[in-house]
């Protein structure tokens, strides 16, 4: 995990010090790094990097 960028930094001190509200440096968009950090939340690391699903399969009773 490398803070390689002056956002992920400003992130990064977020998570320290909560009171101090530090915006995305302005690059022309609006990325998902970005909505992470206005939530106070660290950019370096997506939200959506995956995610297990599990569904159980449950037997059939009484069908027919």
């Amino acid at each position: 995990m490398a803070v390689d960028t002056a956002n992920k930094r400003y992130s990064f001190i977020e998570i320290d010090l909560p009171f101090v509200r530090m915006f995305a440096v302005p690059d022309g968009t609006i990325d998902l790094a970005d909505r992470q950090q206005f939530l106070m939340k660290y950019s370096g690391i997506s939200f959506s990097g995956g995610a297990a699903v599990f569904t159980p399969r449950l037997p059939l009773l009484g069908v027919g």
